[in-house]
C-alpha cells in the first residue's frame, strides 16, 4: 500500500540528491549541492548523492563529508549511450529506496527521472542560472524538458528571472514553482575588521602572489558570469576611472563562461594587466569577500546570480545595475548602488565613490546582509525544498522501475 508522506519535513527521510557534476567538478553548483546536503544530514535525514563519472579513473563511490556519493558512467555517443547511463542511475535509486529526490537541472538525468519514478517517488527539481545555461544540448529538447518540469511535484528556482525561463519551456509549470535561495555561509558585519581583512588578504596572498593586495588598498570583486551579456566588459572598460584616482585599487574578476578570453583581451587592449586580475574559479568564496572592499553585479540584463547573494550575505557593500533593482536584490542607497546598464561613466563614478567612502560601505553592506540574512536560515531553506514532497505518496520502488 502506498504510505502518505504525511511530514516531509521531519527527521529520517531518504532523500536522493541527482546531480550531473559533483567533486571534484567544483563550481558554483556542486558547492550549492554539497551545502544543502550536509544541511539535510545535519536535520537529521539520510542522504545520499548521484552523478556522473566523467573520467574512466574516477571511483563509482565515494564519500564526501560522510555523505555516500554514487557515480554512473557518463552517456556515450550512439543510440545506447544515454539510456545505459540512465537505467545504472535508476538501478542505484531503486536500490537506496529513497522517499524523495532532488534534482538539480533538467538534464537527461531529471528527464529520465520523471519518466521511470514519476507517481512512485516525489521529484524536487532545482534550477539555477548555471542550470539553465548548461541544460542546453542537443538531446534535451524543449518537449523534453517541459515533460520533465511537468512531471516533477515541485519546481524551485534560485530567483525570478530563472522562474520565468523554465515557465517559459513549460507555462503549465506555474502553480509547482517558486523562489528559493541558495544556502550559504553568512558573516556577521561586525566580523569584517581590518584585521579580518588583513588576515584574508594574507591568506589569499600565501595561495598565489598574484593575489597579493596589501592592506589599505582597494579590492573590487566581481565573480558574475563571462557570458553574452556584455557587463563585465562594461565594468573593465569603467575601471581606468577608478584607476585614475586610486592607481592602487585592484578589481578581481572571478566568473567563469565562453567569454573569458574575450575579456581577457579586452583587459590587454586597455593596458589594465597589472591592477585587473583574473584569478579562476574560487572554491571558497567567503575567504575572497572577506578580503574585499567592494562587489559589483555589472551585468546588463541580470539581476541575480549565487555570487552576488554571497557576497551580500558576507557583508560587503554590492554595486548593480537596474537588474538588481528590478530583481529585487538590491535597493538603491538602501541595500547598494544602483548604475545605469552599458554606462561605463556612471559605473566608474560609483565605484569610486563608494571606495572613497568606507562609512558609507559599511552602511549599505550591514543593510544588505540583515535584508537576505532571514531568508537564507538553514530551517526555512530546507523546509521549502521538503515541503515539495508533501503532495506525494510513495510507492515501495522495485526493480522493475529500472
Amino acid at each position: 500500500m502506498p504510505q502518505p508522506l504525511t511530514n516531509p519535513t521531519s527527521p529520517g527521510q531518504r532523500i536522493a540528491i541527482v546531480t550531473r557534476c559533483f567533486w571534484p567538478i567544483s563550481g558554483p553548483t556542486e558547492l550549492a549541492v554539497a551545502k544543502l546536503a550536509n544541511e539535510l544530514k545535519s536535520a537529521g535525514h539520510t542522504v545520499e548523492i548521484f552523478t556522473l563519472r566523467w573520467q574512466k579513473g574516477w571511483p563509482s563511490k565515494l564519500s564526501y563529508s560522510e555523505i555516500p556519493v554514487h557515480r554512473v558512467s557518463k552517456p556515450t555517443s550512439g543510440p545506447w549511450g544515454s539510456f545505459r547511463s540512465t537505467r545504472g542511475l535508476a538501478r542505484l535509486l531503486v536500490d537506496f529506496q529513497p522517499t524523495g529526490i532532488i534534482a538539480f537541472g533538467c538534464g537527461e538525468e531529471t528527464w529520465s527521472l520523471a519518466r521511470t519514478f514519476a507517481g512512485q517517488i516525489p521529484i524536487v527539481v532545482r534550477m539555477d542560472q548555471h542550470l539553465i545555461a548548461s541544460d542546453a544540448s542537443p538531446r534535451m529538447t524543449r518537449m523534453r524538458q517541459a515533460e520533465a518540469y511537468s512531471a516533477a511535484n515541485a519546481i524551485l528556482a534560485d530567483c525570478s528571472v530563472t522562474a520565468q525561463q523554465v515557465l517559459h519551456v513549460c507555462p503549465d509549470a506555474a502553480t509547482k514553482i517558486q523562489t528559493v535561495p541558495d544556502l550559504f555561509d553568512t558573516v556577521d558585519p561586525a566580523d569584517r575588521t581590518i584585521a579580518r581583512q588583513s588576515e584574508s588578504r594574507n591568506a589569499l596572498a600565501e595561495a598565489h602572489p598574484v593575489l597579493n593586495t596589501e592592506t589599505g588598498h582597494p579590492l573590487v570583486v566581481c565573480a558574475s558570469p563571462l557570458t553574452d551579456d556584455g557587463g563585465v566588459f562594461d565594468l573593465v572598460r569603467a575601471w581606468p576611472r577608478v584607476a585614475e584616482q586610486f592607481p592602487k585599487a585592484r578589481l578581481w574578476l572571478l566568473g567563469q563562461g565562453p567569454r573569458g578570453q574575450a575579456v581577457w583581451d579586452e583587459i590587454n587592449e586597455l593596458d589594465l594587466v597589472y591592477t585587473v586580475i583574473m584569478p579562476g574559479f574560487f572554491d571558497d568564496l567567503c575567504v575572497v569577500l572577506l578580503a574585499a572592499d567592494l562587489y559589483v553585479h555589472p551585468l546588463r540584463d541580470i539581476g541575480y546570480d549565487s555570487n552576488l547573494s554571497r557576497a551580500i550575505l558576507a557583508g560587503v557593500c554590492p554595486i548593480g545595475t537596474q537588474a538588481c533593482q528590478t530583481a529585487g536584490t538590491i535597493l538603491d542607497n538602501e541595500t547598494g548602488l544602483i548604475v545605469p546598464p552599458e554606462n561605463t561613466c556612471a559605473l566608474g563614478d560609483a565605484i569610486s565613490n563608494t571606495l572613497a567612502r568606507p562609512d558609507l560601505r559599511q552602511r549599505l553592506g550591514t543593510a544588505g546582509h540583515r535584508r537576505h540574512a532571514a531568508s537564507q536560515q538553514a530551517e526555512n531553506v530546507l523546509a521549502q525544498y521538503l515541503a515539495g514532497f508533501n503532495a506525494a505518496t510513495i510507492e515501495p520502488l522495485s526493480a522493475s522501475s529500472g
